[in-house]
């Protein structure tokens, strides 16, 4: 007995059909998280800012850490590194997907965090050495928004916009710091949107509000020096030399400077910081470890 032709054209349809959606769905599947490596910060090479109340920081001449300062530091910058890996599927934590508005909604939710915390800290510590559980529940969430505040230059086309808007800072240290963990710097980001600011879409990550036909996290990312975004060169030069700063370098100046400002900011809204921690803080920088760039090859 002969087979029917049109039962085993039915049925190769159908074979080569399943083998298809188990390809698309493989080629569609989000990444894992980055795996966690934090080893701990190392503090010769971490930078120093100042949580004092009563002075502005200058970087060349700062105080002593104080052993407190590096068990606050290390709560911190923890906060900072994991955020790839604890909330790596959250575009708010990174200034992903045209996330403006939702990640300033997600600032302002861990400073409520923070500010709860700072406020149990207990008044009568007297040990130098130890820092009450409140004051390193708010540096953890201090440092998640640490975090953001940082990506929003790597993640963003800010330092390639700012190039394109009349007049262009004649210096690097003259283009302006976000402040957007205040209202007024969100208002300053909205102003920016209108004139093109956009962050780079990642599919996996969520929420999503860019146009689909807007530049991806690979197109836009300035987390290293070897990224296309990263490698092109700046209108500006090095301090030293007639050599052109990568744009990598100018995001990761702005950085510094955001980080800076923000430790300041958080200094006197919560003079608790500087009584249990000192007056100087150590903090890191880091690069995006998840596969953000990773391509989505569905249809």
């Amino acid at each position: 007995m002969k087979p029917n032709r049109c039962v085993c054209q039915i049925m190769l349809i159908s074979a080569l059909s399943f083998v298809c959606s188990l390809s698309l769905a493989a080629n569609t599947a989000k990444p894992a998280a980055p795996v966690d490596d934090w080893k701990g910060t190392n503090f010769n090479t971490a930078h120093s800012a100042s949580v004092a109340t009563e002075k502005p920081f200058d970087p060349t001449v700062h105080e002593a850490m104080t052993p407190a300062g590096s068990v606050c530091s290390e709560q911190l910058n923890a906060a900072i590194y994991r955020q790839d890996m604890l909330h790596a599927f959250e575009s708010n934590a990174h200034y992903d997907n045209c996330a403006f508005e939702t990640t300033y909604e997600y600032i302002q939710s861990m400073l409520k965090q923070s500010d709860a915390h700072f406020r149990r800290a207990p008044d009568n510590w007297n040990d130098k050495t130890t820092v009450p559980q409140p004051i390193l529940d708010g540096m953890l969430a201090l440092g998640q928004i640490l975090h953001s505040v940082q990506d929003f230059y790597a993640h963003s086309n800010y330092v390639e916009l700012i190039q394109k808007i009349n007049p262009v800072p004649e210096r690097e240290q003259d283009i302006p710091v976000m402040i957007n963990w205040t209202k007024e710097g969100h208002t300053k980001i909205q102003d920016y949107i209108k004139k093109g600011l956009v962050s780079g879409r990642v599919w996996w990550t969520f929420p999503h509000h860019c146009a689909n036909t807007g530049p991806t996290h690979a197109d836009l990312a300035k987390d290293s020096a070897t990224t296309n975004a990263g490698a092109k060169l700046s209108v500006w030069k090095r301090a030293a030399g007639n050599e052109k700063q990568k744009n990598y370098n100018v995001a990761y100046n702005l950085a510094h400077r955001g980080t800076r400002e923000f430790l300041q900011w958080s200094g006197e809204q919560w003079p608790q910081i500087e009584k249990h921690c000192g007056k100087t803080l150590k903090y890191i920088i880091t690069e995006d470890k998840r596969q953000a760039d990773l391509p989505e090859t569905s249809p």
